[in-house]
């Protein structure tokens, strides 16, 4: 799908200005928030169009009763839509100031608008004390779940929780900052929560999206010095595949360097 000023290719590839002329990053990031208008509109709300509306007697009694519609299961289906849950992932450590929280917290109005009744659970991983992986803790990812010890299942307590977190959600937006050519630290150590034994055998994510929200100092638009520095998307894509999402798309707020430098206001930086 063409944009004027961008590119959004949705499966496997990222969304980011591809015309040399965009070199500004007020207009990349005009360009990022186009990008993200799209990604917040795949939503359930397109596929049934009458979601969020107010579901009257007289509605169930019509959806049931339909010529098209009088499988149970197809009703059940299309009531659960109704209740999506959207799972918001930070991690940048400049705060509410952060282009990646800003354009997560975008994300979120756009997809709340589309998706009348869907519920957003926020995890930011800043504030969640994540320690680092051990001998322990492989020792106790690796002991058969029935013989674990209480001390192991104490280990394993907060691993748990952030993986219930992801499959109970159906989709995700993920914003987090580029770090050194990769995620910054405190995201590396969410991973090493969230990929397990058990979880890469059984790739419980199948069948959820994810959005990623990456923002990044220099540039890695197609024809710059760095564009293929962009190490990445291509990790994100390997982890999240690995636990079994294959609907993927990417967001690339690049050159942010000068709004942290103060060469360039935050807010003129994300103005469309």
């Amino acid at each position: 799908m063409l944009l004027a000023s961008g590119r959004l290719i949705r499966s496997q590839k990222s969304c980011t200005a591809s015309s040399a002329s965009l070199s500004e990053p007020s207009i990349r990031y005009a360009t990022a928030r186009r990008c993200l208008r799209l990604a917040s509109n795949r939503s359930v709300s397109h596929l049934f169009p009458f979601i969020g509306h107010i579901l009257s007697s007289h509605f169930l009694i019509g959806v049931c009763h339909g010529n098209d519609t009088q499988d149970p299961v197809v009703v059940t289906g299309i009531l659960w839509r109704m209740f999506v849950k959207l799972l918001r992932i930070d991690s940048s450590p400049f705060g509410k100031t952060a282009i990646s929280r800003c354009l997560t917290e975008e994300f979120v109005h756009k997809w709340l608008a589309e998706n009348h009744g869907g519920a957003v659970v926020t995890r930011d991983l800043t504030s969640t004390a994540i320690p680092v992986v051990d001998a322990a803790w492989v020792s106790a990812n690796y002991s058969p779940s029935g013989s674990r010890t209480h001390q192991q299942n104490e280990i394993l307590k907060l691993s748990a929780e952030l993986i219930a977190e992801l499959t109970d959600a159906d989709e995700y937006v993920i914003g987090l900052p580029m770090h050194n050519f990769g995620p910054p630290s405190i995201f590396k150590l969410w991973v090493d929560q969230i990929v397990t034994p058990s979880t890469l055998l059984e790739r419980p994510l199948a069948g959820r999206r994810a959005t990623f929200i990456i923002a990044a100092g220099r540039s890695y638009t197609t024809g710059s010095p760095d564009s293929n520095k962009n190490y990445l998307a291509p990790w994100l894509r390997t982890v999240f595949g690995s636990l079994g999402v294959s609907d993927m798309q990417f967001v690339i707020a690049d050159g942010t360097k000068k709004v942290h430098s103060g060469d360039l206001d935050l807010v003129l930086g994300l103005a469309c």
